[in-house]
């Protein structure tokens, strides 16, 4: 099965297409725009969460690590844009997610520090410390990691998603219940 590649629309068309939906005047179009954005991050997705397995293959114990992956729904995409007024479509960075559960903080942070060392030239957003609902919980004492990734590679096979986003969260099991 091939992978959707994004349609060839401008970020800005991306975001006013999102800004209609967020006040409900969308269109058809619209919404065909949004699940096209949303299905061409399943590449993005795969990618990262193949080289995530493959990390833990390769890693001690690795066996212990559970990692999941996900899109986010239609529904829950539409929900965001409207509770998060100036959230832009094309900067949702979490359609596309990979969440890894450890069984201790320290396995978390071995992991994450060889995941962040990678030679791979994809862009952390926001820096190491930004999501990290660990050594800032948040207000309803959420704990966990996010790191958000900007896709980017010099393939030919891949160019075409660069810039897409994904977030990977990592959490402890008791993090995670």
């Amino acid at each position: 099965m091939p992978f959707v590649e994004p349609a060839g629309y401008s970020k800005g068309e991306l975001d006013r297409a999102g800004e209609r939906i967020r006040v409900g005047e969308d269109t058809p179009n619209d919404l065909a725009l949004l699940d096209n954005w949303r299905a061409s991050h399943l590449y993005v997705l795969n990618t990262f969460q193949s080289s995530l397995r493959f990390r833990r293959a390769r890693s001690a114990g690795g066996d212990t690590i559970t990692i999941a992956q996900r899109l986010k729904r239609r529904p829950t995409i539409i929900d965001k844009l409207r509770r998060e007024q100036g959230m832009l479509l094309s900067r949702m960075h979490d359609i596309a997610g990979c969440r890894l559960i450890f069984p201790d903080v320290a396995g978390l942070n071995r992991f994450r520090g060889g995941v962040l060392s990678s030679r791979a030239a994809h862009e952390l957003v926001g820096g190491k410390e930004r999501y990290n609902y660990i050594d800032h919980p948040k207000p309803s004492g959420y704990r966990g990691i996010h790191d958000v990734y900007k896709y980017n590679v010099g393939s030919t096979g891949g160019v075409k998603w660069n810039g897409l986003r994904l977030e990977i969260q990592y959490r402890t099991v008791v993090q995670h219940a």
